[in-house]
């Protein structure tokens, strides 16, 4: 092998080695979130803003037969979707919490808990006739 084959070879290990380092980081979703959040309001806000709300209404349909399929639009996918697998794994890292980690004695767990019951009943009194 020459060298440049070599070099082509060590380069492409390095950049995946450098991307399975990035991606098993606890903070790469966040970081990879507020990306896209950024390049939402970027496109949302520019020229090209009516192709993007446009791209938004399309709908993807997913057909598993021909009497099972269902159509969201892409913006449906994200709200429903998405929100969805986000409290999936909210509620795992709680249940965890509460089964061996800092929640899992009631000393510990109170504050959290009362500040919970807090921020759900006070608005709801807001709501009340």
């Amino acid at each position: 092998m020459d060298q440049s084959v070599k070099n082509s070879q060590s380069a492409i290990a390095y950049i995946q080695q450098t991307a399975r380092k990035f991606l098993d980081r606890e903070t790469t979703g966040g970081l990879l979130l507020i990306a896209a959040t950024i390049i939402a309001l970027v496109l949302g806000n520019s020229q090209w803003a009516d192709a993007y709300h446009h791209y938004l209404k399309d709908e993807f349909l997913f057909e598993l037969s021909e009497h099972l399929n269902f159509g969201l639009t892409i913006e449906e996918w994200i709200k429903d979707g998405l929100i969805g697998i986000f409290f999936l794994v909210a509620g795992m890292e709680l249940r965890r919490e509460i089964m061996v980690g800092e929640l899992s004695s009631f000393k510990n767990a109170s504050t959290p808990l009362l500040g919970a019951l807090v921020k759900m009943v006070v608005p709801a009194l807001f709501l009340l006739p």
